[in-house]
């Protein structure tokens, strides 16, 4: 199920290498691999090293064909997963590090950047887990994503003063790109500036002994695996106003015990906090909109969690091997739910379904995945409703009991007409009273004559959004989706005139309204466009144009 956090790093170095080999000139100085860069400058790269010391020194100048090469890169790949390097020593001919030159070199303890270097490219020191210190010299301009990655033992990490891309301001140990104030690359000791706004890809990735940890309030994003297998890391605290975590964000922090997510959050990457196997309890903000795919699989301790009303699609493997959990409901306006989202939860015994429609998904296979057909699993859904999810594929493979009360809609109120300036491709919303308040199921279906194309309603939430699309009449009729049978029609007027008994018109922003009612005098709740009539708070009436 889970991704190899180097698979798309090994994947292009071995298509560079490929290329490389095919078609530059390669020779051998001191059984290492070079291959000619340019023959006008006489300059050449290491491309590969096949020999199995622990420590090399790379030499300014090499000979080949009775000609002097200037070494100017570390190719792609050059060490890569070499299992016996501890030191490497560079000559100050270096200007780039390339693709993966050092990825998967577990013992690597001590590297040189020289001053000159300009380059270090994707995932260059990517898994070099004994890496100690890096400095980067005033010479470098360009680090790319991944450059180091999963460096677990990093303690210092240092940007030389007067680099003009990147600095280490405040003596923060982090190498920080100036003009964002992103924070590209952290080491065990980094203290986070309070001005950065964004935390970059990997970030911290692998990094020990950070065990509690609070994102400074300017932050508004954390990227990809910026946290990815931080094995001390306990606690959390995001800032309000942060609105994005990203793919895989605290993905294997297996220690993670609290992490506080603030309402400003909106996007949530998928599996952002897979894997973090101690992780109790969280609370989802109410302005959640998607549970991204595998945001909560494999925490293990997980033995509760809140899924809030505004969440409207839960995507495959949300609760994948959430083997505390109990127990679950799934909002009214949840109308997504993704392929094996319970897969493996083996404590599982109650999800509560609070929809009325069974939720399809793309591939419309099993909800409950490897819980199918196992004893004391059961679907509580409301009273009337059994059948409807007995004839779902999706649903049907655990026990069926309607058991939920239902309190059913006794009457949709809405204004009998609505006035419509024709705007071509318009949208608007309406939204009806509903009642009681205290209704199960708040849910509508809007329906209108077929082949009556001059504004189509969708269903949205309690009420509609409808799209303009030629001049004329439709009918709306909205009807209760819970099976009491309460309906209401609305007739939408595109592009018609409305009644001038009130000749007073203003736009909807002057003043302030107590009361709207439709052209007929039925007082409504509707936040749909169209000409109705408002009591102002100063007891005039007018027509407005919404």
């Amino acid at each position: 199920m889970f991704k190899k956090p180097f698979l798309k790093t090994c994947c292009m170095a071995l298509m560079l290498m490929y290329t490389i080999g095919s078609q530059a000139q390669e020779f051998k100085y001191e059984n290492i691999t070079y291959y000619v860069n340019s023959e006008e400058d006489q300059t050449c790269v290491l491309s590969k090293v096949t020999t199995k010391f622990a420590e090399y020194t790379i030499p300014e100048k090499v000979r080949y064909n009775n000609k002097d090469y200037t070494v100017v890169a570390i190719g792609s790949s050059a060490f890569y997963i070499h299992k016996n390097v501890k030191k490497v020593t560079l000559p100050s001919t270096i200007k780039e590090i390339r693709q993966a030159a050092f990825s998967g070199d577990d013992l690597l303890e001590e590297i040189n950047l020289p001053e000159g270097l300009e380059t270090i490219g994707h995932g260059a020191f990517d898994g070099c887990q004994s890496l100690k210190s890096i400095r980067i010299p005033k010479s470098v301009t360009l680090i790319e994503t991944r450059a180091f990655f999963l460096n677990k033992g990093l303690k210092d990490i240092v940007v030389e003063e007067g680099n003009p891309v990147y600095d280490s301001r405040n003596n923060c140990n982090a190498i920080i790109e100036t003009a964002t104030d992103k924070l590209l690359f952290a080491s065990q000791q980094t203290v986070i500036p309070v001005e950065i706004t964004e935390i970059g890809d990997g970030a911290f990735s692998g990094r020990l002994n950070i065990k509690n940890l609070e994102i400074p309030g300017n932050v508004i994003a954390i990227g990809e695996q910026a946290f990815y297998g931080c094995e001390d890391l306990e606690t959390v605290v995001l800032p309000q106003g942060i609105q994005k975590l990203g793919y895989e964000c605290f993905v294997y922090c297996q220690k993670l015990q609290s992490i506080n997510l603030p309402e400003s959050l909106t996007t949530f990457g998928d599996r952002a906090l897979s894997g973090c196997k101690t992780l109790t309890t969280v609370t989802l903000p109410k302005t959640m909109k998607t549970i991204s795919y595998g945001l909560f699989s494999s925490c293990e301790l997980l033995a509760y969690i809140e899924i809030p009303d505004s969440v409207t699609v839960i995507e495959s493997n949300a609760f994948y091997e959430c083997k505390s959990l109990q127990q679950i409901t799934i909002p009214t306006y949840v109308r997504e739910v993704g392929d094996r989202i319970f897969t493996k939860c083996e404590n599982l015994t109650d999800i509560y379904n609070l929809s009325p429609i069974p939720q399809k998904s793309d591939y419309n296979e099993s909800v409950f995945g490897s819980l199918d057909g196992k004893d004391g699993v059961k679907l509580h859904v409301y009273n009337g409703f059994k059948s409807d999810y007995e004839a779902s594929e999706r649903w049907n493979k655990v026990t069926i009991v309607d058991d939920i009360p239902l309190v059913p809609i006794t009457s949709i109120e809405m204004a009998s007409d609505l006035y419509v300036p024709y705007v071509s491709y318009g949208l608007g919303y309406l939204y009806p009273v509903i009642k009681p308040e205290n209704a199960s199921i708040k849910r509508l279906n809007w329906t209108y004559p077929n082949g009556n194309y001059h504004a189509v309603p969708f269903s949205y939430y309690t009420g509609c959004r409808y799209t303009i699309y030629s001049k004329g009449d439709t009918e709306f009729t909205a009807t209760a989706l819970d099976k009491g049978g309460a309906s209401a029609t609305i007739k939408v007027h595109v592009g018609g005139e409305a009644p001038s008994a009130i000749s007073n018109t203003v736009s909807l922003s002057e003043g302030q309204s107590s009361a709207i009612y439709s052209l007929n005098g039925t007082r409504i709740h509707s936040n749909g466009r169209g000409i109705v009539i408002k009591r102002m708070t100063d007891g005039t009436v007018r027509k407005i144009i919404r």
